[in-house]
Parts: C-alpha cells; sequence; structure tokens
C-alpha cells in the first residue's frame, strides 16, 4: 500500500502544467492540509471553528491508533464508510457519506474503471493523463474541496457501505494501480451553488456587483493558466468540434420530431458554418496571442459554488472541470466564459425578474476589462462561442439528462444567438500576426 499513499512524483513528463510556476509561498498555500484550513475559515460560523479545533486533536491520535494497528496486523484493512445517499449518473456515482477520522460529511465520486484502462478501446494512457489533469485543475481552483483520490471496493448494488483505501493527496500515473478510484471530496452545502444563489431573491449575488464579483473571479483563474502550445491550426480543433456539436445536436432534434425546431436547427448550423469560414484566420490569430489554455471547459452554474459572505470576503469555487477529452477544455478562455455566460442568462431568465440579459451583459463587459480584450475585435468570436455553448447545452440536456424542456429552451435561445451572429458576419481583414490584433470592419 505504501506505493499508494506516496506523494512524491515528478509529473512534468506526464500531465501539462495547469497554471504558471509559483513561487514557494503559493506552493505551501496549495498544501493539503492550509487550504482544508481556508475551507473551514470561509463557512465562517463558531460552530465549525469548534469543529475544526476538534479536527485538530482527534484526526492525529486517530491516525496513529491506526498506524498501531495494521503494524501489529502485519496487514492494511479497506476502512468501511456507510453510505448515506448516491446519486448516479450517465457517467459515474457519486456516494455520500460521513468521516469518522476527520468528522466531516464528504463525497466520492466514483473514477469509471474503463478509464483507467481496462476496457477501454481508447488509449488508457491518455485517459489517466485526462483524469489526472482534471483533478489536478479542480484542486487547484477549489481548494480544500477536493482532498484526493482513494481504491475503493463497492459491494453489489444495494449495500449500505462501501471499502476504501487510503487517501492519496497528490495521485500521478506512477503511484495509481489498475483498480477502481474515487474522487473524495468535502461535501458543501447546496445553498452554496452558483444556480441556487442566483434563483435565490434573498441573495445579492443577482446584481451589477455580483456579476462584476464573478466576472473578476473567473479572469483570475483564467489568468493563471499557462498558454497551451499546440501542433496544429487551432482553427481545425475548433472546425472538428463544431462538426461534432452539429451531429450530436441533430441527434437529439431527431429525438423531439419538431418541425419547427428543426428549421430552427438548420438555421444554426448554417450560421455557425459561416461564421467559421469568415473567422478561421481570427481562431488561429487567438492562438499566436496566446488565449489557448488549459481551461475548465464546463463552466456551468451547477459546477461553481460560492463561499457565503459573512466575516471573509466570498470565495469562488470551480468544481467538476472536464476530465475525459483534452480537446473540450484546451480551449479559448472566451469559449469557457460563453459556456457560463449562456448558462447564467438561461438561470436568470426562468425567474419572473426580467434582468438576465442586462446582468448577463454587464458580467461579460466586466470580464473583457480585466482580462483587457478588445470589444470589438471578441464580440464576434464570443457571439460564435455563446451560439455554440447553447447548442452543447441543449443536446446535453436532451440526450443524457432526459430533459427536452430545458433542451428545447437552450436550443431557441441558440437560434437568437445565431440571428445576433448573423447580423456581425462581416468580412475580417486577417492583418500581421505581429500587430497583435484583430481588425473587424464596424460598417
Amino acid at each position: 500500500m505504501s506505493d499508494l499513499i506516496s506523494s512524491n512524483y515528478s509529473d512534468k513528463d506526464t500531465i501539462p502544467r495547469l497554471h504558471k510556476k509559483s513561487n514557494r509561498l503559493e506552493s505551501s498555500y496549495r498544501n493539503f492540509f492550509f487550504s482544508f484550513f481556508l475551507f473551514q475559515v470561509y463557512r465562517t460560523n463558531f460552530t465549525s471553528l469548534l469543529k475544526l479545533l476538534q479536527i485538530f486533536v482527534r484526526t492525529p491520535l486517530m491516525i496513529i491508533g491506526r498506524i498501531i494497528i495494521r503494524l501489529l496486523l502485519k496487514k492494511t484493512e479497506l476502512t468501511p464508510y456507510r453510505i448515506k445517499r448516491t446519486i448516479p449518473s450517465t457517467t459515474t456515482q457519486i456516494f455520500f457519506a460521513h468521516s469518522k477520522l476527520t468528522g466531516i460529511d464528504i463525497c466520492m465520486k466514483l473514477w469509471p474503471k474503463h478509464k483507467m484502462g481496462n476496457s477501454s478501446s481508447e488509449d488508457p494512457k491518455r485517459q489517466l493523463k485526462d483524469l489526472l489533469e482534471g483533478f489536478t485543475f479542480n484542486q487547484r481552483f477549489a481548494q480544500g474541496v477536493y482532498l484526493g483520490l482513494a481504491p475503493v471496493v463497492i459491494h453489489e448494488e444495494g449495500t449500505q457501505k462501501i471499502l476504501r483505501g487510503n487517501l492519496i493527496f497528490k495521485p500521478s500515473i506512477n503511484n495509481l494501480k489498475p483498480c477502481e478510484y474515487v474522487i473524495v471530496m468535502r461535501n458543501i452545502q447546496k445553498e452554496w451553488k452558483l444556480d441556487h444563489q442566483l434563483r435565490s431573491k434573498q441573495d445579492n449575488l443577482r446584481t451589477r456587483k455580483g456579476m462584476e464579483f464573478l466576472a473578476r473571479e473567473v479572469a483570475c483563474m483564467h489568468k493563471q493558466l499557462e498558454t497551451l502550445q499546440r501542433d496544429k491550426d487551432h482553427s481545425d480543433v475548433v472546425a472538428s468540434k463544431l462538426a461534432f456539436n452539429i451531429g450530436r445536436l441533430g441527434q437529439a432534434v431527431q429525438l423531439l420530431r419538431d418541425a419547427d425546431i428543426e428549421k430552427k436547427y438548420a438555421y444554426i448550423c448554417g450560421v455557425l458554418n459561416t461564421a467559421y469560414d469568415k473567422y478561421t484566420s481570427f481562431f488561429n490569430q487567438r492562438a499566436y496571442e496566446g488565449h489557448i489554455k488549459r481551461c475548465h471547459g464546463d463552466l456551468k452554474t451547477t459546477n461553481l459554488w460560492v463561499s457565503p459572505r459573512k466575516l471573509f470576503p466570498r470565495k469562488l469555487f470551480a468544481l467538476d472541470c472536464i476530465d475525459f477529452n483534452s480537446d473540450f477544455c484546451h480551449i479559448d478562455t472566451l469559449s469557457d466564459i460563453a459556456m457560463l455566460a449562456v448558462d447564467m442568462q438561461q438561470v436568470m431568465s426562468a425567474s419572473d425578474e426580467n434582468d438576465a440579459e442586462e446582468l448577463t451583459i454587464h458580467f461579460l463587459e466586466t470580464y473583457r476589462k480585466e482580462m483587457q480584450e478588445n470589444d470589438v475585435c471578441v464580440q464576434p468570436l464570443l457571439k460564435y462561442y455563446m451560439t455554440e455553448k447553447a447548442m452543447v447545452c441543449s443536446y446535453v440536456s436532451i440526450l443524457f439528462d432526459s430533459s427536452p424542456g430545458p433542451g428545447k429552451r437552450y436550443l431557441s435561445f441558440a437560434y437568437l444567438l445565431a440571428q445576433q451572429l448573423e447580423r456581425l458576419l462581416v468580412y475580417a481583414i486577417p492583418i500581421s500576426p505581429s500587430e497583435q490584433v484583430l481588425a473587424i470592419p464596424t460598417n
């Protein structure tokens, strides 16, 4: 078991760096126990402080006790965890339990076994690299939430317990064995979820200042990411993803059997294909300017959590980034923010308020200023990405979430965005890359 709990490794040859080289202070800041402490502080209530003190006293004693027992028995046993509840999905399972060692509620997200290289037709090393890269990203931007990986044994369906091994704080290809693993996470209150807060009238995130906070937090995250060096034109990657998304949305539209939706689908596809043809050089120039990074890839309101503002300022936690296909997260930062803008506007539009579009525009404007992006240059590309992301949200809702209602709403939104994009389809004038700017006529 020693190789499982080892955290001394070097992964620079297997996993690309996700952020700029940090100094010693930043390294210590990312230390597991320090980040765990910060997470407790952000809960900002007296009960949590008492629990934290209890953990600091009790946990070391329990760890010493377990080590002594294992030395006496000369064997390592998996620890049983009683499952409180389970959330199944098309790709994984999430188990909720309570840790007796630390006294906190945890959730354990199962890594699908085939992703560890046992039964997949894809390259198992590539899959494992994607999974580890995603885990590293999540630990970076959800400090104190992602605790580590652990080997797990799951009994037959209907069981109330699972057996879990030691926590691996810093997993790598070198210290993982071919077995099933769970991502061990701190359980966060549902009231922290961004979609919940945007729907709540009691929370002040649904304001211009709230939008400014969110935009600055995401911009801060994007600024920390290191630019990726691509081995081919970025426009080829954009074209491949567009063809994939058009195909998937076509499958979803066929299931709906609605003539009006089929017309909207055809229109959206036509506008996006035309936009791609006209903006091809712009996609490549964005890569040349260093805007292609290892992004979150799935910035939705259900994957973002915001700590309450009490004794300390708010803090944004970004969870569940893309960890299965690097093409969906090695993207332009505009593509990353476009997903969040689309999802936020749809979440806010579901209420009786009429401020969704205005707040989303203010959110994007604040983000653009924080990133020092030229509005004339990025507006057409941002509209392109928003249209495509609305497509993605539509077919995901229909094909994978079995939610045709939200899927239709996202498709209608994609249709509206496509109309706006069509009005921006003017002839682009490519210029010398050395000038580091895009020229787009406004008349």
